[in-house]
């Protein structure tokens, strides 16, 4: 169990089931390749799936505060029984994205992850279409090592000006959107390297 990670004006604990009603006070997205980060928008049903997640054993969520504000949250998923493969994942508040926030957090976490945690490596999945992310990642010492097709949430984006902005980072098979998708993969040494 965490207590609490801090850095400057950072800090991550441990995500709390009451911590979800901060999300409605988020502010949302307006790119619609972000629309699945909206946790603003959270239907009841979703906010009971998200519920499960928090509470399975497999799963591990961590929130993060800007000084008393929660502005996202980290979670890490453990993938099979014997090994130690864990999957990365944050969300942030667009209000609070692209001002560091989120290097600061992951920097914090993976440092407790590495070095508390006394785990070796971890993955993560990224759209290729978000740069921002994927600079961040790349910064902290990921490496992209696969990459693969994943539905689009938003299916009718076809006619839209920001499809074919992007549209190198989308695969339309049988009249379906695929996104293209890294995987991304960081080690305990290329971390410490990295992040001295």
């Amino acid at each position: 169990m965490l207590n609490i990670l801090k850095s400057d004006n950072i800090y991550i604990k441990d995500f709390l089931l009451e911590d979800l009603k901060s999300f409605k006070n988020f502010t949302a997205y307006e790119d619609i390749l972000f629309t699945d980060y909206n946790l603003c928008f959270l239907s009841e049903r979703e906010i009971k799936n998200f519920k499960k997640m928090i509470k399975s054993k497999k799963n591990k969520f961590f929130s993060i505060f800007l000084e008393d504000i929660l502005i996202g949250y980290i979670a890490i998923k453990k993938f099979g029984f014997f090994n130690s493969n864990f999957e990365l994942s944050i969300s942030l508040d667009k209000k609070y994205s692209s001002k560091g926030y989120g290097y600061k957090a992951l920097k914090l976490f993976l440092n407790y992850y590495f070095e508390d945690i006394k785990e070796n490596s971890i993955w993560l999945n990224v759209n290729s279409f978000n740069n921002r992310a994927i600079h961040v990642y790349k910064k902290l010492g990921f490496e992209v090592i696969s990459e693969f097709l994943g539905d689009f949430e938003v299916q009718d984006i076809k006619n839209l000006k920001v499809f074919e902005e992007k549209k190198e980072n989308f695969v339309i098979k049988n009249n379906i959107i695929y996104s293209k998708i890294f995987t991304m993969k960081l080690d305990k040494y290329t971390f410490i390297e990295r992040c001295k």
